[in-house]
């Protein structure tokens, strides 16, 4: 699910323009999953972003997302709720996700490449 959600917020931060308030509210990050051989599709409704990106200066940039981890919606208000607990996201612990640009490369003459520290309960790893 990491993997997923990750994807899911690299792709939001570079089809945005450099400009943080066209982020609407109503903004989201989905995800899909397969688990015990069922994909399930979810969304997380809160997202907060700081983006700063100069394509003439790749390694200047500043790239940050946080989720509301509560906010997570599967269409199955059960899951919701168990996925809320303790065994998952902990929410009540730790209310945000978050995901920040350690290092972004310039690929090709619009192609970007990141390196990122994501943060689940308190434990960061790069993606």
């Amino acid at each position: 699910m990491i993997r997923m959600l990750s994807f899911f917020v690299l792709g939001l931060l570079f089809q945005l323009p450099n400009n943080p308030e066209a982020i609407k509210p109503a903004s989201s990050v989905k995800f899909q999953i397969r688990n015990a051989g069922i994909i399930v599709t979810g969304s997380f409704s809160y997202l907060q972003t700081a983006i700063h990106f100069d394509p003439a200066h790749p390694e200047a940039s500043l790239l940050a997302a946080s989720l509301g981890a509560a906010t997570i919606h599967t269409g199955i208000a059960l899951w919701d709720a168990h996925l809320q607990k303790r065994g998952y996201f902990d929410t009540e612990h730790f209310p945000r996700i978050k995901m920040v640009a350690k290092r972004i490369q310039k690929q090709a003459n619009t192609r970007y490449v990141g390196l990122f520290n994501l943060t689940i309960r308190s434990v960061t790893r790069p993606i």
